[in-house]
């Protein structure tokens, strides 16, 4: 047996290999805009990493949301039009379902809930992993804050609305409908297990193909880290002090930065960035990607992630400093839109080199933006 899973529910283009008994190849790329042009690509890519063709593909499993329909859409008809082609059955699996049995949640009854966007969201509540209570439904989290109050919640909806889902796990950036690995990520010294972070998110075999997933950056983050902080910038790292700050306008109405880390498969986290609003204007704080990771687009896809906090904040403009010695790092802004507009000289000590201030207007139209060269500066 050989199963092709896709999903294009969420933000995530997510394809896997299943062989009956484990996953065998996958690949997970974020980026709501991109559905149609990264599915078949990522398709193509589990398969080479496989060692397979296409025509070895027994059944073909698609993610059927709940989901926006501009990206829903991509997976079931791919999916369709492969079942047709090969003579193989294709099976659809609602989206919260799948989440709910990779959170792998002990002790029911829990809510599973995503971003339906528009200040809604879609959810469902369970009994336990396999046994759903209602009906996948859409809702402003307001309305329905009374029918969930005090359940676990999974998924990225559920973070976005933490007045409603106030105990809510980290949210996934893939669907974990593909990942049927029940062997949890073990937790670094000094972390909480990842039952307590993220739901038992089941563990993804580390490949090529396999991205580091993005995800919100928390106090347990700070850590780790300090430690790429000081290998990245020896001779000016932020302290242990100006991360707890920074996360302590995190979250909440009123929150008005956003923090992201990168994590690999094998738990490390091989990445970070933070944006800074005030009214219609944002500031980036910081992109830093491991060194191991520079040159695979990861910084591009913070800076996206970056941007999207910017438009949800509502600013009209983003702003940046680099260093003037940085070209790697003004080629990728530049691919967004950003454009020079001044100097600060010896803005960076100690070496009292120079930076080069850039902005971009109207974050929300360059989203779609080229991801290329790695920054680490």
């Amino acid at each position: 047996m050989l199963l092709l899973a896709l999903d294009t529910a969420t933000p995530a283009v997510t394809v896997a290999l299943h062989d009956g008994t484990d996953v065998i190849a996958s690949s997970s790329q974020v980026d709501a805009r991109r559905h149609g042009e990264l599915l078949l690509p990522a398709v193509d890519r589990v398969l080479t990493e496989a060692g397979l063709k296409l025509d070895a593909v027994t059944g073909v499993v698609v993610g059927t949301g709940p989901g926006p329909y501009t990206g829903l859409r991509v997976g079931l008809m791919t999916a369709d039009t492969f079942g047709l082609a090969l003579g193989v059955p294709v099976h659809g699996v609602c989206t919260l379902d799948g989440l709910a049995y990779a959170a792998d949640v002990e002790s029911g009854p829990f809510v599973v809930a995503t971003d339906a966007r528009r200040k809604e969201v879609y959810w469902a509540t369970y009994a336990d992993s396999r046994t759903r209570l209602t009906d996948p439904a859409v809702d402003r989290p307001a309305d329905i804050a009374d029918r969930v109050a005090g359940l676990p919640a999974v998924g990225a909806g559920a973070l976005l609305y933490p007045d409603t889902f106030p105990v809510a796990h980290e949210p996934e950036n893939v669907s974990c409908l593909l990942y049927t690995s029940r062997q949890a990520v073990p937790a670094p010294p000094g972390r909480p297990g990842p039952q307590e972070l993220q739901g038992g998110h089941p563990q993804v075999t580390e490949s090529t193909t396999v991205v580091p997933r993005l995800r919100e950056m928390r106090w347990w983050d700070i850590d780790p880290v300090l430690e790429l902080e000081r290998d990245l910038f020896p001779e000016d790292a932020w302290s242990r002090g100006m991360f707890w700050s920074e996360l302590a306008h995190a979250r909440g109405p009123g929150a008005t930065r956003r923090y992201v880390v990168a994590q690999a498969a094998d738990g490390r986290l091989v990445g970070y960035a933070g944006l800074a609003s005030a009214g219609d204007l944002a500031d980036v704080q910081t992109i830093a990607v491991s060194r191991d990771h520079q040159g695979t687009g990861l910084g591009g896809r913070l800076l996206t992630e970056l941007l999207r906090a910017a438009t949800a904040f509502e600013c009209a403009e983003v702003m940046l400093e680099c260093r003037v010695d940085n070209i790697p790092a003004q080629k990728l802004y530049a691919r967004f839109g950003f454009e020079p507009i001044g100097f600060r000289r010896g803005y960076y000590q100690p070496g009292n080199v120079d930076a080069l201030v850039m902005r971009l207007t109207d974050p929300s139209s360059s989203l779609n933006g080229v991801q290329g060269t790695e920054i680490h500066g």
